[in-house]
């Protein structure tokens, strides 16, 4: 197998298991009850106010969508809207105080969870993981792969990936 897609594979594993095991959840977590879109609207949004069409943008949806989400977080009061003071179509979303509040000891407790899975690690371990992750991320950021897929890249992925399991391949489970 092509060492690329090998470490792919794999990366393509461990990145979801690691979110998972270093970012885990307790019942008492306020946000767990909360729909994945709306955290990421929230975690923009920890970061300063934003606006429909710059929050879509960054996160690759559309503007009704972000305002559906937006709608739902204000009825719940996570999230107020101001209108701009140039112009009366725009919009500024910013967490409310009980918004800022639940993101902050969602950050808090995060941070602690990640304090605690470096502490097991020596500082030249952690810096080589920090290192890699911004390497990654780098390389990663909106639009550096346009152009760079093809058929025959698909067509490769495909070939090398393991084969789905046999009862898989029976014609009653197409």
């Amino acid at each position: 197998m092509d060492k690329a897609i090998e470490r792919a594979i794999k990366l393509e594993a461990l990145v979801p298991r690691l979110i998972r095991d270093l970012f885990h959840y307790t019942n008492d977590d306020q946000w767990i009850e909360l729909p994945v879109g709306q955290i990421r609207v929230m975690r923009m949004l920890y970061g300063g106010p934003s606006t429909p069409s710059d929050l879509g943008s960054q996160l690759s949806l559309s503007v009704s969508a972000i305002t559906q989400v937006c709608n739902r977080l204000e009825t719940m009061g996570l999230l107020e809207r101001s209108e701009d003071t140039d112009d009366r179509r725009v919009r500024h979303l910013r967490l409310s105080h009980s918004g800022y509040m639940l993101m902050h000891r969602r950050h808090a407790s995060r941070v602690r969870s990640a304090r605690m899975a470096l502490a097991a690690l020596d500082d030249e371990k952690q810096q080589a993981i920090i290192d890699s992750l911004e390497a990654l991320l780098a390389v990663c950021e909106p639009h550096t792969f346009i152009g760079m897929d093809s058929p025959e890249l698909a067509a490769e992925v495909e070939r090398q990936l393991p084969p789905p399991p046999a009862h898989l391949l029976t014609e009653d489970a197409v």
